[in-house]
């Protein structure tokens, strides 16, 4: 059975959003394990936290990343793949003006988003992998982040 993209799209809106929206306020509670697959990224992730875990089809879930911007950023793009069950099924690219506010940092940053899982989503486990590269092309971040919809 093939799973449809437009099904799992969402899922890689939302890791676009993370990776992108500066947010106010508090964290959410619950760290998601994550790692790393750049070691020289100018922007140090140190904690990705999801609520609820695992995610529920048709409820919301609200993400966070903190971490420190080493320098300004004024533009750059991203990339987000989501992997269900080790087969890739949604992609998407852009640029980081379009889902956030720019110029931003340098210093500690917090970014995140909350957005319905769509109700149609297969239950299982996921992988998100995205990365983000700065207005010169630079590596931002390269984030992997598995995760389960209930």
């Amino acid at each position: 059975m093939r799973t449809s993209s437009a099904r799992i799209l969402p899922v890689v809106t939302l890791a676009a959003l993370v990776a992108a929206v500066p947010v106010a306020g508090p964290a959410v509670a619950s760290p998601a394990p994550f790692s790393t697959c750049a070691s020289d990224g100018k922007f140090a992730v140190k904690s990705v936290d999801v609520e609820p875990q695992p995610l529920v089809p048709g409820k919301k879930v609200s993400v966070a990343v903190s971490g420190t911007l080493a320098e300004r950023l004024t533009d750059g793009t991203y990339s987000a793949n989501v992997r269900y069950r080790g087969i890739e099924v949604a992609q998407r690219t852009g640029s980081l003006r379009d889902v956030t506010p720019l110029p931003a940092g340098p210093g500690p940053v917090t970014v995140g988003a909350t957005l319905e899982v769509p109700r149609r989503t297969p239950s299982g486990s996921y992988e998100l992998q995205f990365s983000a590269a700065d207005q010169d092309g630079a590596t931002l971040t390269c984030l992997v982040v598995p995760f389960r919809v209930a």
